[in-house]
């Protein structure tokens, strides 16, 4: 136990003042993998595996390409809510085929879309790409949680959507 409160006293003159006592701890533990940090009644131990997880959180996996995944649910498919930006100056018919594209490649993969209507024009809060405005779709769909990472990364890739958002729905 010696060397880790050395460990400690090395590590607390090189980190900014500006870390509180507990998340110098936290940062210990997570670099360390153990930190006994001492209690008002005793020694509490804390380990970098309990540190990492909040209590209550759904455990998730990391995939090959780097992406964090939910597990399954047991009918294979998640819920999830789709919200996407497309630029103001966008023909009707460009956006009609934007938002088609997105039905065609969940239905393709296996999915199912519930809902995608249009939310209309909206002020961004900063400018993306020179415009100040945008034109605002949500949507809700099922999809298997292993074809969201190329869901995410087509429609990054897709010109005519300036920014997204996926996000899976509790069950």
């Amino acid at each position: 136990m010696l060397p880790l409160l050395r460990d400690y006293a090395e590590v607390r003159t090189r980190l900014p003042a500006t870390l509180t006592p507990l998340r110098l701890c936290y940062h210990f533990a997570l670099n360390t993998g153990v930190f006994h940090l001492p209690a008002a009644s005793g020694s509490a131990s804390l380990t970098a595996a309990s540190m990492r997880t909040p209590v209550g959180a759904r455990p998730r996996h990391r995939t090959p390409s780097g992406w964090i995944v939910a597990k399954k649910s047991k009918t294979g498919t998640n819920d999830y809510e789709i919200l996407f930006i497309l630029p103001p100056d966008l023909e009707e018919e460009a956006a009609g085929n934007a938002t088609e594209r997105f039905k065609t490649y969940v239905t393709g993969h296996g999915g199912e879309v519930h809902t995608l209507e249009p939310w209309g024009r909206r002020r961004l809060a900063y400018p993306i790409q020179r415009y100040h405005e945008g034109l605002y779709h949500v949507g809700r769909f099922t999809l298997a949680p292993e074809q969201t990472p190329e869901l995410d990364r087509t429609l990054r890739l897709n010109e005519q959507i300036l920014r997204h958002l996926i996000v899976r729905l509790d069950a």
